[in-house]
């Protein structure tokens, strides 16, 4: 046996997946924009993948020739269907999507499509998807994040931009989805810090709940732990995987890691959940001595041509016969570091080797051009010794070791969804509401399906039976549908299709009066530059201290001329507070022959600091068109005193 060393990992944003850009002319001709899954799926809907060289079908062309992908259960070292059958999934790693649509690549939807597409000779049965946290916190290739890498915000924007249409798509084609949380070496630190903790809780907080409720996605907590490991940064101390200090490290690191675990199983009861191991998810060996607490976990491991990691039986092969093992990153080429290079004839056959003996799950590195080692080249067409081994090899297992059914002998789908209705259009939004479908094939209601002319859009979970759907363009006619989905993935046909029509652009603001000077208050005008003013008040007509006009009131009125059309906005609002809070009952508000006292006409309440409320024109009989002046009437009210003040009045 060889002694085993530390090693550098797979690739680095700035050494292995970035150093052979395209010049920045030749870049810009092949860069893809980034695109919404809709703007995604209408296109394909239409005119196929071909413009995009992916093949001819849209998204969903490929499903039938996909797998089931029902829940998945851990038996001893084994993944079973809920019919009892074994399942192990081969696939590929894509790249990170947010990386793929702001480079010159292709976008992760037709990507994910070329990987299962046996049209073109692929049969993925999994996508391994990298989530890195430079690419969530937006600070580019090359760089390292900071820990943490990226805020709530940031992350919430990353999934429903990338990695939803990710998720979404996998399930359209019939293949699962690892979502890999995707730290790793150069970019630290120590995964016992606490600046990660935070990071690492941060990420899982929001991914682990937001798919729960999907029976193909699989998370991986971690992609390569590194330090601490013994022997690391001391080329003097050669510490092996087999070692005892190596096995006193994976210890720590289960006791640092559980509850991280712990953390996704409180959000995602089901999800099969794949946890690495320090020095770059190489520790796989112990894990089939030392499991972590709770139920559906596997463990990754990761290998190139790292002659310290041979034999793979060993390293590999024999925890896979106690515990889940996925090999979730391998691979090899033809040039660079020395762990990266090796052949089909030698590194080749060892893996085919290790995977005819073993019930390993693996997912080959990488499905790309750049990041190192590349399967393919700029045409998405593969050019890669290993790259063309294991194509073949998902091509000889395409129908080996699948799941056998959408789960659990459930094979009746559930009712359709009735009574789906328009509750709101926006100029970019439609709210929908629907009465709820009933299931009795005995798996249970999972979600809703919403569709939009004709395709998938998004999910809800069971027991919500409203949506809105958003992104859309103003002025613009769509057709909607819901479909009702059980546990063991059986869908109800549709039900009864309704249309809508978004509302025009909503305009820019327009400000009445800002009190801010210019014009000054006393010169009676507006910020239209029309008459304005007041009177009555225990202050004369109120008077303008901080940019706020403050009106001391015992009756008294306010008048501010608008003599143009606002009919294009929707509100009038007030940005206003009181002395007290509570005197939204102390005077009406009234515009081209409507309003009422303000208490009456909105929602919104006064408090002790500044806030808007705002009155829907409509409802309160305004009409917008011949709106005259707004006029506020202290009389009208409940005959209080008090003092408010109004530090703007606009239209929206």
């Amino acid at each position: 046996m060889t002694t085993d060393q530390p090693t550098q990992p797979t690739e680095t944003d700035e050494s292995t997946t970035d150093r052979d850009e395209l010049p920045d002319e030749e870049s810009e001709t092949h860069r893809q924009s980034s695109r919404s899954r809709r703007s995604f799926l209408q296109t394909t809907a239409v005119a196929g993948l071909a413009g995009l060289g992916v093949g001819s079908g849209a998204v969903g062309s490929a499903a039938a020739a996909g797998i089931p992908t029902p829940w998945l259960e851990v038996d001893g070292n084994l993944l079973r269907d809920p019919d009892g059958n074994k399942v192990i999934l081969r696939g590929v790693n894509v790249i990170d999507p947010a990386r793929a649509a702001e480079e010159w690549r292709k976008n992760i939807e037709p990507l994910i499509e070329l990987a299962t597409d046996p049209g073109e000779g692929w049969h993925a049965h999994v996508i391994r998807l990298p989530m890195q946290p430079q690419d969530i916190g937006d600070h580019g290739p090359g760089t390292a994040a900071p820990t943490p890498g990226f805020s709530q915000a940031e992350l919430q924007n990353y999934l429903a931009e990338y990695v939803d249409p990710a998720v979404d798509a996998a399930e359209e084609v019939g293949a699962y989805i690892m979502l890999d949380y995707h730290r790793h070496y150069p970019e630290g630190p120590d995964w016992d810090s606490p600046a990660l903790d935070e990071e690492i809780r941060l990420f899982w907080n929001e991914v682990a709940p937001r798919y729960s409720d999907r029976s193909h996605v699989i998370y991986e907590l971690y992609n390569e732990p590194n330090t601490p490991y013994p022997g690391a940064g001391d080329p003097t101390d050669d510490v092996g995987v087999t070692d005892p200090r190596a096995e006193e490290n994976y210890l720590y690191w289960r006791e640092t890691a559980q509850p991280w675990v712990d953390l996704i199983r409180e959000h995602a009861s089901r999800n099969l959940i794949v946890i690495g191991s320090p020095r770059w998810s190489q520790f796989t060996y112990w894990a089939g001595e030392h499991e972590f607490e709770g139920d559906n976990l596997a463990y990754a491991g990761h290998v190139y041509a790292h002659e310290n990691l041979r034999p793979l039986s060993t390293y590999f092969g024999e925890p896979s016969e106690e515990v889940p093992v996925f090999m979730s990153e391998f691979g090899y080429g033809t040039e660079g570091s020395p762990y990266l290079v090796g052949t089909n004839e030698v590194e080749g056959q060892q893996f085919l080797d290790l995977f005819d003996a073993h019930d390993i799950h693996w997912q080959v590195w990488c499905f790309d051009h750049t990041w190192s080692p590349g399967m393919l080249n700029r045409d998405y067409e593969v050019d890669s010794p290993h790259g063309r081994l294991f194509k073949e090899r998902l091509r000889e297992k395409r129908n080996d070791d699948l799941p056998a059914s959408a789960g659990g002998g459930d094979e009746t789908p559930p009712s359709a969804p009735s009574n789906l209705a328009v509750t709101e259009t926006g100029s970019e939004s439609v709210g929908l509401t629907w009465d709820a479908a009933s299931d009795s094939g005995g798996s249970g209601l999972a979600t809703y399906a919403l569709y939009l002319d004709g395709a998938l859009d998004h999910r809800v979970t069971a027991g919500t039976t409203a949506t809105e759907v958003s992104g859309l363009l103003p002025e613009t006619t769509y057709e909607f549908a819901v479909s009702a989905i059980d546990g063991a993935g059986n869908e109800s046909s549709q039900s009864d299709s309704v249309t809508a029509t978004t509302n025009p652009p909503a305009s820019e603001r327009l400000v009445l009066n800002d009190f801010d000077g210019d014009p000054a208050w006393a010169d009676s005008r507006n910020e239209l530059g029309n008459w304005c003013g007041a009177g009555s008040f225990a202050n004369d007509d109120g008077e303008v201290a901080d940019g706020a006009l403050v009106l001391e009131y015992d009756g008294g009125w306010l008048q501010s001329y608008v003599r143009q059309d606002v009919s294009s906005f929707s509100t009038l609002n007030l940005q206003v507070r009181g002395a007290d809070g509570g005197e939204e009952s102390a005077f009406a508000v009234e515009l081209g022959g409507g309003g009422g006292v303000l208490a009456e006409i909105t929602d919104d309440t006064i408090g002790t600091s500044f806030s808007t409320v705002s009155i829907d024109m409509a409802a309160a009989g305004m009409d917008g068109a011949s709106p005259g002046a707004v006029y506020l009437d202290f009389w009208s009210g409940d005959g209080t005193n008090g003092t408010i003040e109004i530090d703007e009045i606009w239209f929206e």
